[in-house]
């Protein structure tokens, strides 16, 4: 069986915020000694389970978001609640310092969905 594989790297804002007074100007930088990894498989947990666990909150950190992006993409491209998902991920982003590991991990997601 295949594997679909995708990454984002993470950033840091030097300058602005996009929820700031700069209008959603910002300037930042990657990094390529971090990275967020997706590897999506048509095995696993039906949609339809995915879903139900993330709307009860019973998850928590990279499960948590990854279920999100999910919900999120299939809310635009809904798939047959038969479908069958095994959506694994792997970071080595810092946690906590400013570098957007979560923005990473939802952006590797939707790349790979």
């Amino acid at each position: 069986m295949s594997a679909i594989r995708a990454h984002a790297y993470p950033r840091a804002g030097v300058l602005g915020n996009p929820s700031d007074g700069y209008g959603g100007r910002v300037l930042s930088l990657t990094f390529s000694d971090f990275q967020a990894d997706i590897e999506l498989r048509d095995e696993g947990l039906r949609i339809e389970e995915v879903l139900e666990r993330f709307e009860s909150g019973g998850s928590l950190g990279i499960e948590q978001l990854t279920d999100a992006a999910l919900s999120r993409f299939n809310k635009s491209y809904p798939l047959p609640s038969s479908t069958q998902i095994d959506l694994r991920a792997r970071t080595n982003i810092p946690r906590q310092v400013g570098m957007s590991g979560s923005s990473a991990l939802i952006i590797a997601s939707l790349k790979a969905l």
